[in-house]
């Protein structure tokens, strides 16, 4: 079963597969997706702030303008136990650009 949901808080689509378990998020910003991340994950933002030893208002700037690097991706996803995945793949020979 498949579902496309309007979450109003963030005004953008969601793709919900329940046969695999899968959260895909359509135009969805950096920052939505860390949040999302941290809800799964029952963190508050300052729970995240310690763990990556920066103060929360520094944090808390990142998020608001989504002027996150791929480094800061990479450190939220490990103190959040994930793994960020950023790059491409070229369709044409497979090459990865990480």
């Amino acid at each position: 079963m498949e579902i496309i949901l309007f979450v109003a808080k963030i005004k953008k689509f969601v793709y919900i597969s329940k046969k695999y378990d899968v959260l895909e998020v359509l135009s969805m910003s950096m920052a939505v997706k860390v949040k999302m991340l941290l809800a799964a994950r029952e963190m508050t933002q300052r729970d995240l702030a310690e763990k990556l030893g920066k103060a929360p208002q520094n944090l808390g700037r990142k998020l608001k303008a989504d002027n996150l690097t791929e480094r800061d991706l990479t450190a939220i996803a490990e103190a959040c136990g994930a793994t960020f995945e950023g790059g491409f793949i070229l369709n044409d020979t497979g090459k990865e650009i990480r």
